[in-house]
């Protein structure tokens, strides 16, 4: 049987997130107290056991000045015992209809892993969205760039990486996300030692998301007004971390290394009561709970 889950199952949806998910098992709390409701969040019982769980997060996509309400499928897991008996389709078969039903008219996820794009992919989803992953060589940055603004770390409210961050995608079809989601993404960034830089100066205007793994700087997010904004805050974060190698990701139309990098697919659409292919208009997702 699918229901909606009460606060009665996190119990139940610890053990499931533990078994499919490389995170601290106090996450689902953090999920929880942050930005998920349990009334978002599906469950498949077996008799009076929980087997299976979908949170089904409602957010936006948005084009021009249109936006279509919108399901992000997220936390998508099986208990092992359980799994290659189609539990997972008829959740998801579940979780559209109800979006449907709620006014959605586009469902979105991130596969976990590369082999689930071609799970999904059978059950109606297309990589529809696609990122430029760029890795920094000697020569591509700019470092003669000067400016009497210093970049900012972790110095955005929420509200303000809000407004800043839909004025730099307004001409890029996207998936929108709310202060108040973007307060347990901050958080969230924060607790694997992620940071968020800004630059507001003579050079125009940027921000970007990232973190080191290992001696690897990652940029998740780097989004401006200008190319020189974007060169001056990556050149003085590798001067602040000092990197044994640096990747960006960007949009995959991005004017920053425009002429680099290798697309790579990041998340999938599923149209629910619309007949469009977003895949054709290039769309943004990023800084999703992936």
């Amino acid at each position: 049987m699918i229901r909606q889950a009460t606060d009665l199952d996190i119990p139940a949806l610890k053990a499931i997130w533990e078994e499919g998910f490389d995170d601290p098992l106090n996450y689902v709390d953090f999920l929880y107290n942050e930005v998920v409701k349990t009334s978002d969040t599906f469950v498949f019982e077996v008799g009076e056991k929980v087997v299976a769980m979908v949170i089904a997060i409602p957010t936006e996509f948005v084009y021009k000045d249109k936006s279509v309400k919108t399901v992000y499928i997220y936390g998508a897991a099986t208990r092992r015992k359980y799994r290659g008996k189609g539990i997972m389709t008829a959740m998801l078969r579940h979780v559209e209809e109800y979006a449907r039903a709620s006014g959605c008219a586009l469902s979105v996820l991130v596969p976990g892993e590369k082999y689930l794009f071609k799970y999904y992919q059978k059950r109606g989803y297309s990589p529809a969205f696609n990122a430029n992953l760029v890795a920094i060589r000697h020569g591509m940055i700019d470092r003669t760039l000067q400016s009497s603004v210093p970049v900012e770390i972790d110095g955005l409210t929420p509200e303000q990486l809000y407004g800043l961050r839909e004025s730099l995608l307004a001409e890029i079809p996207h998936i929108r996300w709310y202060p108040a989601q973007l307060r347990f993404l901050m958080k969230d960034a924060a607790s694997y030692g992620e940071h968020i830089a800004s630059y507001n100066g003579d050079l125009g205007v940027c921000y970007a998301i990232y973190g080191m793994q290992g001696k690897h700087l990652f940029f998740k997010e780097c989004l401006g007004t200008t190319v020189d904004a974007q060169h001056f805050m990556i050149e003085s974060i590798i001067k602040k971390t000092n990197p044994g190698h640096v990747t960006v990701q960007l949009p995959r139309h991005a004017e920053l290394f425009r002429f680099e990098g290798d697309v790579t697919s990041y998340g999938m659409a599923k149209p629910l009561a619309v007949s469009t292919n977003i895949g054709d208009m290039d769309p943004y997702m990023n800084l999703m709970l992936d």
